[in-house]
């Protein structure tokens, strides 16, 4: 498995165990089921989301 950080708005928030083979969409669904991360996805409408294979998530947020 593979520790992948978890962003949100730049700022690591959160970090997950990942297998090196994990798509794209499983990767963001584990991410945004992270309890840690959930709370602050809640805080903003999802505006995009980054996936680098093996090493970071990013999730950018627009703010209300």
């Amino acid at each position: 498995t593979v520790v992948v950080a978890v962003q949100v708005n730049g700022k690591v928030r959160g970090s997950i165990s990942l297998s090196p083979q994990a798509s794209e969409n499983e990767a963001l669904a584990a991410a945004r089921k992270d309890p840690q991360v959930a709370k602050w996805l809640a805080d903003g409408a999802e505006k995009r989301a980054v996936y680098v294979k093996g090493k970071v998530i990013n999730f950018v947020l627009d703010r209300q």
